[in-house]
């Protein structure tokens, strides 16, 4: 009943947090400056839906309705879809037009949901709650879009005015609630699946991706002082909370206060310990950035090795597994780097093969003077390093643990029997992890897997296959999941050879001591 009560106390938490973050998202708004252009990205809803011309005039109405003549002189006939007919010109009269979107497929009207905080401080108008008429028109393609009541979308805003909204260009989809309720939920079953242990799970992967986003991103883009000031923080922030909760765990694993007290006096020093450790950590991860600079392949692997043994010491705490999974996992990375780079040579990748949705991205950042001078082929190695890490990292720790917990069951194994357990245990996981990183690459390029299938006018069926498989992006996509099962299965010897030969120089129960797994499991 206990650890029911951690769990729900745990999840009641981690709801609320989410909560919070989801009427963040529902009043996103923001400005964009283009020049002396003003640019608002809003969040609007579709309240009603038509069909017909749109009619924007200088008076600042919107009038939907029917354009049935033009004449040379620039007057027009519009029925109003109230039943007026107004004649309209393009002269000094109040109701002249503006412009007009004739023969939409659908005329919307867009309540406005959000607006900036920094123009309702600034005196601008609140427009929240404003109505606006905004045509859609289909264009035969896929980016189509048949819009209902109740959609909500971003809405691009030209600012010209500060007293009005003259114009309206649609985007994407305004998806950010659902995702957030999405990661709130997996949050939330996290705590009850796993409770203390599914805290720890969350937390390793904040950091983790605290680490990506806030070192490697940056250094990527050549701050390198920017990506060694973060580093330098989030592993001395991770080496010191993380030390005080274990600190605090042993505490209070005793079942009364006279233990309480002795192990008060037995670890006295760890929190002193932690924090003197937490800074040291911190300056060395500054220089290691500072000393790599900006070289993606290099800063790639050692944020991959930082992320490594920040996630293993939060899941099992200090101990000889960190140690063995952490270089199985950066040894296999090490080779898939290596070759993934010896590849990319080999078959002339550019880097710039990248699209999203209808965006040639690639094109826009060859275009972009300020990223040419980009190692684009270097970034799509370390690009394959981020996404091979996963797997590193199971197999790796799957191997670790295997071996560690052979010994604890048998304390008199010998290291090369050890070893061999592990390794036995590895290659049952190498077919499954094979499969994984295969078929997740036959996930993501379903499409172009069977194209192949399909009769094309110019060429049969044979071209479009031999230009399947050589297009740039597929061929990525390939190496990638043929260089991460390559890496994967070096990790296994890796990682069974060095915690094979730490079970030898450590003790397995104090390692299991320090994990404290099975007394914080709730």
């Amino acid at each position: 009943m206990y650890r029911w009560r951690v769990k729900l106390a745990l999840s009641g938490i981690v709801l609320l947090v989410f909560i919070g973050l989801d009427r963040w998202a529902a009043g996103y708004a923001t400005v964009i400056q283009e020049g002396a252009l003003t640019r608002v990205i809003a969040v609007g809803e579709v309240v009603d839906v038509n069909s017909g011309d749109v009619v924007y005039l200088r008076d600042g109405t919107t009038r939907v309705g029917r354009i049935t003549e033009w004449d040379m002189y620039g007057s027009l006939t519009f029925h109003d879809s109230g039943g007026g007919t107004f004649e309209l010109t393009k002269g000094p009269r109040p109701e002249d037009v503006v412009r007009t979107l004739e023969q939409q497929d659908q005329v919307l009207t867009m309540r406005v949901l959000t607006w900036p905080k920094s123009l309702r401080a600034e005196g601008h108008l609140d427009f929240r709650g404003a109505e606006i008429v905004v045509g859609n028109r289909f264009q035969g393609r896929f980016v189509d879009r048949v819009l209902r009541l109740g959609d909500r979308l971003y809405m691009d805003i030209p600012m010209k005015r500060t007293d009005r909204i003259d114009r309206v260009e649609l985007r994407e989809y305004f998806r950010n609630p659902f995702l957030i309720r999405l990661v709130g939920a997996l949050a939330v079953a996290l705590m009850l699946v796993g409770g203390v242990k599914g805290l720890l799970t969350m937390a390793a992967t904040i950091a983790s991706l605290a680490m990506l986003f806030g070192v490697l991103v940056p250094g990527l883009l050549g701050s390198v002082a920017e990506a060694a000031r973060n580093g330098a923080w989030i592993v001395a922030a991770v080496a010191i909370l993380g030390g005080m909760a274990w600190v605090v765990a042993r505490l209070f694993e005793s079942d009364s206060r006279q233990r309480i007290r002795q192990a008060a006096k037995t670890h006295w020093y760890g929190a002193p310990a932690w924090v003197v450790g937490g800074v040291a950590a911190g300056g060395a991860t500054w220089a290691c950035i500072r000393l790599i600079g900006q070289q993606p392949l290099p800063l790639a692997l050692f944020v991959s090795l930082v992320v490594t043994v920040i996630t293993f010491a939060v899941i099992t705490g200090p101990g000889p597994k960190v140690v063995s999974g952490s270089l199985g996992t950066v040894g296999g990375l090490l080779a898939c780097g290596i070759i993934s780079y010896a590849a990319s040579r080999i078959l002339w990748f550019t880097g710039l093969a990248v699209e999203l949705g209808y965006l040639d991205l690639g094109a826009m950042l060859w275009r972009t003077p300020e990223a040419r001078p980009w190692p684009f082929v270097e970034f799509l190695t370390a690009g394959l390093v981020i996404a091979a890490l996963g797997a590193m990292m199971d197999v790796s720790m799957s191997v670790s643990s295997t071996i560690y917990e052979v010994k604890r069951a048998n304390p008199s194994i010998s290291p090369v029997d050890a070893m061999k357990a592990g390794y036995n245990v590895g290659k049952d996981i190498m077919s499954t992890m094979t499969d994984t990183l295969i078929f997740a690459f036959i996930g993501a390029d379903l499409v172009f897997i069977v194209m192949p299938g399909l009769a094309f006018q110019e060429a049969g069926r044979l071209y479009p296959f031999v230009r399947v498989l050589n297009d740039e992006a597929t061929s990525v996509e390939a190496i990638h999941a043929l260089m991460g099962t390559l890496g994967l299965v070096l990790a296994i010897p890796i990682s069974a050879f060095i915690a094979g030969l730490l079970t030898a120089k450590f003790s397995v129960r104090q390692a299991y001591a320090n994990d404290g797994s099975e007394g914080r499991d709730a």
